[in-house]
Formats: structure tokens, C-alpha cells, sequence
């Protein structure tokens, strides 16, 4: 809410580990090909070896450009799958009121039941 996701990110948990390379690079096979996992940012994320975001003034060439197009395209899928879930668990839209610790299960909750539901 008050607060921009890149703020968040940078002060994150997270970043630290990824930052400090305590969580190593991670990679995934693609069509036999290891490549590299990152996160997506939208443009108000620093660019960082673990972090993915378009190109400054949406990229100086037509490569660049298809480039950012597509990046923007995966990120829209992923903030339309959080809309989802958020309208879904409406206790998600809001600060709950529940200790610190059991935040993560009550989140990962949410996450099954949702895929359940999409199941059905």
C-alpha cells in the first residue's frame, strides 16, 4: 500500500540472501538448455544479477523494445494472478492482525486453497 514494491524488496529478507549470494544463483531447464532463474521488476527496480527489469525509457532499439514488451507481459501475468488471490482472500488486502510468524502460513494457505479453488 504505502509503501512502493521495490522499497519493500530492497529492504527485504530476500534481497539480503540473494544480495549476499547466501541463496546461490538459481537455474531451470528450458527445452534442454540450463538457464538462468530472475526476479521480475517493474521499472522502479535497481537491475541486479538476480533481478530482471526493462530497459531505461522502455529500451533505445527495436530488440530492447520486444525485449521490455515481453518482460512487462510476464509481470502482468503475475499481478494478475496476486488480483486474483488478493479478491479472492480479502484478508490479504488488508494488515492482519496475528503474529509476525504465523504470517508466512496463513499466506501459503491462501496459495492452496486458491489453487484449489482454480482447480474446480
Amino acid at each position: 500500500g504505502s509503501v512502493h514494491d521495490a522499497r519493500m524488496f530492497a529492504n527485504s529478507r530476500l534481497n539480503h540472501l540473494l544480495k549476499n549470494e547466501i541463496i546461490p544463483p538459481c537455474r531451470s531447464n528450458v527445452l534442454d538448455e540450463q538457464v538462468p532463474v530472475f526476479i521480475i521488476g517493474d521499472p522502479a527496480y535497481p537491475l541486479m544479477p538476480y533481478l530482471m527489469k526493462e530497459y531505461a525509457g522502455g529500451g533505445t532499439n527495436s530488440q530492447e523494445q520486444y525485449f521490455g514488451y515481453r518482460l512487462c507481459s510476464a509481470r502482468n501475468v503475475i499481478e494478475c494472478s496476486f488480483g486474483r488471490l488478493k479478491a479472492r482472500f480479502g484478508c490479504l488486502r488488508r494488515a492482519m492482525d496475528i503474529n509476525i510468524r504465523d504470517l508466512p502460513n496463513v499466506i501459503y494457505a491462501c496459495f492452496v486453497l486458491h489453487n484449489y479453488c482454480e482447480l474446480k
